[in-house]
C-alpha cells in the first residue's frame, strides 16, 4: 500500500500516480491497482498493487527484497518528488522494517 500526500490532490492524479506506479513491474509481472479515499495523517489517498509474483516473461518468482524495496522506493520518490519511507513486516516474527530514500 503506498499513502499519497499532497503530491495527489484528485483522484485523478492518485490514479495517474498508481498507473505510474505499476508500470515498473509490468515488464515482467501482471499488476493490477486500485486507489481508494481514506484519510490517515497527511494522506488522503492509499494505492494498492497486486503483483502476479511469478513472471509471465521467465517464470521466476519475484523476491521483493530490502535492495528490490530501496530501488523501488527511489522510483517513487522521482516520481513523486517526494521522500519515501517503506515498512515492511518480517516472516519469521512480528517485527517491522522500516527505510527512507
Amino acid at each position: 500500500m503506498i499513502s499519497l500526500d499532497e503530491c495527489a490532490e484528485t483522484k485523478e492524479k492518485a490514479c495517474e500516480l498508481a498507473n505510474k506506479f505499476a508500470r515498473y513491474y509490468m515488464d515482467k509481472y501482471q499488476v493490477i491497482w486500485a486507489v481508494h479515499e481514506k484519510e490517515h495523517g497527511k494522506s488522503c489517498f492509499h494505492v494498492h498493487l497486486i503483483l502476479n509474483s511469478v513472471s509471465y516473461v521467465n517464470g521466476k518468482m519475484f523476491h521483493g527484497d530490502i535492495g528490490e524495496m530501496n530501488a523501488y522506493s527511489k522510483y517513487i520518490s522521482k516520481l513523486t518528488k517526494r521522500k519515501v519511507r517503506f515498512e515492511f513486516k518480517r516472516k519469521t516474527s512480528d517485527e517491522y522494517s522500516t527505510a527512507e530514500t
